[in-house]
């Protein structure tokens, strides 16, 4: 996912969630499109945790729901969820 630099407009106390915004193109199934992923990033011990989710529908990505002979169907919004530690090495 290539991507613009995260934003914080403020500076997070230790342990507290600050809501920030990841902007970039997401690849899946060979087709691209751009994004933005709302996250929440908290500092803790030195680490910084990014946790998101997006919610897409599949047929923007040419991905058919899976459908077993009409008695296993899937929903046509897939939700894509993420967890992220940073720590400078």
């Amino acid at each position: 996912m290539a991507s613009e630099p995260v934003k914080l407009t403020t500076q997070p106390d230790e342990g507290q969630a600050v809501k920030v915004s990841a902007v970039g193109d997401l690849t899946l199934h060979g087709v691209t499109k751009r994004v933005t992923i709302p996250m929440d990033a908290r500092l803790s011990s030195g680490q910084i945790e990014l946790v998101g989710s997006l919610q897409f529908p599949m047929s923007d990505f040419a991905i058919d729901p899976p459908n077993v002979a009409g008695v296993v169907t899937v929903e046509p919004d897939a939700t894509l969820e993420f967890r992220l530690l940073l720590q400078r090495s």
